[in-house]
């Protein structure tokens, strides 16, 4: 009896494996639920009780197919068995073949074998996940193509055997779950928080500062394509100063965008908890968290001004949202979030049941080669990013045209990888012959539609604008690596991997009710957004030369040291 129980149990819990990866494995376990909305608890606990439940019904099942005297009771329980037992092979086997992150984590091995023999938390279990998946998966398809062999009863007698070397992993996945469940009980790690508004803010300057996601000098403005057409940061271009050697703080955005926002570089940032990133900055050797760090929000309210937010991949109305009157983020989605079902989930889980949760959930095991198929589809990604990106750009249009906010920094999701829009028919696409430059077009498009609705409201002239972005294309230390799975550019796009690589990004900077266009050539980094930012506020740069003079005080490096120092 006690044998029957654990292979029910280790059976049950190897069918729900895809759930279980996603709060074992790299993105929850390295970032734990760092880019997560909600608290994992209602689907932790909800993936516990299913895995208990089916357990139940496999264990009763069992019994009375061993205490039926009918051979043909008998017979239907162990094809039924067999035919789970097969289901949860070829679930490990779609994970480990069909989740792009594979491939990433084998890499890791090949380049640090020491990793196989140490707890090294989410590379481990993950590639002993994939371990797993493959031989289970090669076994239940060797016992179907054996199946006229051998006899049925060797096959549950071999299946038994397996499931019995599989039980310790339950030990493991019920242990990290009841560990995360105790952490996580009160959902205080996923609140948010804003400022209250300053209600007679002393008003000298507005500005709007937009960052876009990887958005390339070279590709935009230096070398252009001819068929990329970008007529409205063209026009900014002739009314701006426009800076020719502009470079990031940082070559990925878990680096720049604290950096700029700081104002220090970073030299390394580490995901610790939903609400906190652990910062080293380059001038020190002291690890800081990042939400107890002045910046430029919180600098923005001393001088007595309203600040708002819209922003894309990190937390920050958890992280810095006491430094901000109005707070808006999206999640990075099916990046991070794993299966499109579940990461629909973790959207709003925090707000459903445990009864609910374990309906979604029940199902899934049914889905899971559909969801990792679909996960490994382009049109999936694009069509959740899209949705993401539209969030970014009705908050970001709402708070550009509030009057009442002094400072608005919007964190744009694009033209980050994959292409979510097609340049040449104007709209919204999501299969793989729209990439890179596509999303290029509808960063342009953004910018003709804030500053319509600026005008409109009567703010664009009285308001400077800055535009850059937290780094340039990675097509050769990134994407080139990412092309299994997910391809990030058009078919039409092959080039752009093969190019040379240039760090620079786009810097402009407009400033009210300025007509005329300046070109800066010295190199310098950008992380100097943030004191000219408040030089703006404060009025100290009014002019478009006043510009121009700040950047030759205040510009010290140009190319950082720390574009390769994490992902």
């Amino acid at each position: 009896m006690l044998k029957d129980l654990v292979v029910s149990i280790s059976l049950a819990n190897v069918l729900f494996i895809h759930v279980w990866q996603i709060f074992l494995t790299n993105h929850s376990v390295t970032f734990p639920y760092y880019h997560w909305k909600t608290t994992p608890v209602p689907l932790l606990l909800a993936t516990m009780f299913d895995v208990l439940l089916l357990s139940l019904v496999f264990f009763v099942g069992i019994t009375l197919a061993r205490r039926s005297r009918k051979k043909s009771f008998s017979q239907v329980a162990r094809w039924v068995f067999l035919l789970m037992f097969v289901l949860a092979g070829i679930n490990l086997l779609s994970i480990a073949l069909l989740n792009p992150s594979s491939a990433p984590v084998l890499y890791d091995l090949i380049r640090n074998p020491r990793l196989l023999f140490a707890w090294q938390g989410a590379t481990t279990i993950y590639f002993w996940l994939m371990i797993l998946g493959l031989s289970i998966g090669w076994v239940a398809m060797t016992m179907m193509l054996h199946s006229l062999i051998y006899r049925r009863q060797q096959l549950v007698k071999l299946s038994v055997l397996l499931l019995l070397v599989l039980s310790p992993f339950v030990l493991i996945t019920f242990t990290q779950a009841i560990l995360q469940t105790i952490r996580y009980r009160f959902g205080e790690q996923f609140h948010e928080q804003t400022a209250s508004a300053v209600a007679n803010p002393y008003v000298k300057r507005r500005v709007l500062w937009l960052v876009f996601d990887e958005m390339d000098f070279r590709l935009g403005f230096a070398a252009r394509p001819t068929s990329l057409q970008l007529p409205e940061f063209d026009r900014l271009r002739q009314e701006s100063v426009f800076a020719n050697n502009a470079y990031p703080p940082g070559g990925d955005t878990v680096l720049s965008l604290p950096a700029l926002i700081s104002g220090r570089l970073v030299s390394r940032a580490r995901r610790t908890g939903p609400n906190e990133l652990m910062l080293t900055f380059a001038d020190g050797d002291l690890i800081v968290p990042w939400s107890t760090q002045p910046n430029v929000f919180s600098r923005a309210r001393e001088l007595g001004l309203n600040t708002g937010l819209v922003g894309w991949y990190h937390p920050y109305c958890r992280v810095i949202g006491n430094s901000l009157t109005e707070c808006s983020w999206e999640t990075t989605s099916l990046l991070f979030l794993g299966t499109p079902g579940i990461a629909n989930l973790m959207s709003f889980s925090g707000d459903l049941g445990i009864g609910q949760c374990m309906l979604q959930v029940a199902g899934s095991p049914l889905q899971a080669i559909r969801v990792n198929l679909a996960r490994r589809d382009p049109g999936t990604l694009r069509k959740v990013t899209a949705q993401e990106f539209n969030n970014i750009h009705q908050r970001a249009i709402s708070m550009a045209t509030d009057p009442n906010l002094q400072l608005v920094f919007v964190h744009y999701s694009i033209p980050h990888p994959p292409g979510i829009y097609d340049r040449v028919g104007k709209h919204f696409a999501f299969n793989s012959s729209n990439g890179y430059l596509d999303n290029f077009a509808l960063a342009d498009r953004v910018l003709r539609e804030l500053r319509d609705k600026m005008h409109a409201a009567g703010l664009w002239e009285s308001t400077a604008v800055v535009i850059s972005s937290d780094h340039s294309l990675r097509a050769d230390r990134v994407w080139k690596a990412h092309m299994f799975s997910n391809p990030p550019f058009s078919d039409k796009e092959p080039a752009f991997l093969n190019s040379t690589t240039d760090e620079r990004v786009p810097f402009i900077v407009k400033l009210p009710r300025q007509t005329t266009g300046q070109i800066y050539e010295p190199p310098f980094n950008t992380v100097l957004s943030h004191d000219l930012l408040l030089a703006l506020l404060s009025g100290e740069v009014s002019r478009r030369d006043d510009v121009v003079k700040w950047l030759d005080r205040h510009r010290t490096i140009g190319k950082s040291p720390y574009i390769d120092e994490d992902k």
